[in-house]
């Protein structure tokens, strides 16, 4: 692949996962907003975390949420499949990364 197609590739994949990681905070924050709410943690205040409904913020505790699947241990299996799918698409997202980088930059 070309650069440009490497960047137009990343680049959807990127909004792809974006959007979803914004779907799961809506659907976390409706359905369980205890565990929405501990997310923000210290790094988002409250008001400024109420806006990951609408904006995607990933703070780090969100990230090792989701990566490290915590997840499983809400008791609703229709978010668990989408985190799930989410966890699996973010790591082949930075796998094919760095390997792309890796091909693109020293071959």
């Amino acid at each position: 692949m070309r650069g440009s197609t490497l960047i137009v590739f990343f680049g959807a994949f990127g909004l792809m996962l974006i959007l979803s990681h914004l779907v799961l905070m809506r659907r976390l924050y409706s359905r369980h907003p205890e565990v929405w709410s501990e997310l923000g943690g210290r790094m988002f205040p409250a008001r400024e975390w109420a806006l990951s409904r609408w904006i995607p913020f990933w703070s780090l505790k969100s990230i090792v949420f989701f990566l490290a699947g915590r997840y499983h241990r809400i008791d609703d299996v229709t978010f668990v499949r989408f985190a799930t799918l989410f966890r699996l698409a973010v790591i082949v997202y930075l796998v094919s990364f760095f390997i792309s980088e890796w091909f693109f930059f020293y071959r």
